[in-house]
């Protein structure tokens, strides 16, 4: 490989294609599984990685991507679990998109954001839903508050009055690629599901 082409291909990796590199961590969770190939936490934390690089890469997760994961998941339950599996995943995907969309509409979560936990709970049954938002609020909570501390704006927060408003004064500025608590929720289900 000459000089010239090696640059190319560090130019190519640059940006948005480095998000892809993290996502392959994911990949041994889908094969230290005895379901192998088709383990469907393993491919779940494969694009939740994915989209928390692009996410903090250039802070939006694109469409294509959120298709993609929801067209892997359908497939894989499909595989896994025939017709019942297909229709329990969808399941799974269509509740969370309503509540999803309804945090969306409400100002609390970004689009795109929605969309990706919509996708990824293709991965999980109708029965492990609320476990799956919960442990996403919770990643997201650790998120931001070690986004305070990294840029010096907790002590301000607790000086405040325990009140929502001033508490968003003191965020203000700050953007949270969520993608990253996506990706901790991910974790912390799979944690939670294995006790």
């Amino acid at each position: 490989m000459t000089a010239s082409n090696s640059i190319k291909v560090v130019d190519a990796l640059e940006g948005r294609l480095w998000a892809v590199l993290p996502a392959s961590i994911g990949l041994f969770f889908c094969m230290s599984h005895p379901a192998g190939f088709l383990n469907l936490s393993g491919w779940m934390i494969f694009w939740a990685m994915i989209m928390a690089g692009y996410d903090i890469s250039c802070r939006r997760i694109p469409n294509p991507l959120t298709a993609m994961s929801a067209i892997c998941g359908l497939v894989f339950s499909g595989l896994l679990n025939g017709t019942s599996g297909i229709l329990n995943s969808f399941g799974s995907a269509s509740f969370i998109f309503i509540i999803m969309a309804i945090l969306f509409f409400m100002g609390i979560v970004g689009g795109g954001d929605a969309k990706a936990v919509a996708a990824l709970a293709t991965f999980i049954t109708l029965n492990d839903c609320i476990s799956f938002l919960i442990c996403i609020s919770l990643a997201g909570g650790i998120q931001s508050i070690f986004q305070l501390i990294v840029n010096k704006r907790i002590s301000d927060m607790l000086l405040l009055r325990a009140s929502t408003k001033n508490w968003r004064a003191v965020g203000a500025g700050l953007t949270l690629p969520y993608g990253v608590a996506i990706l901790g929720g991910c974790f912390l289900l799979i944690i939670y599901k294995n006790l």
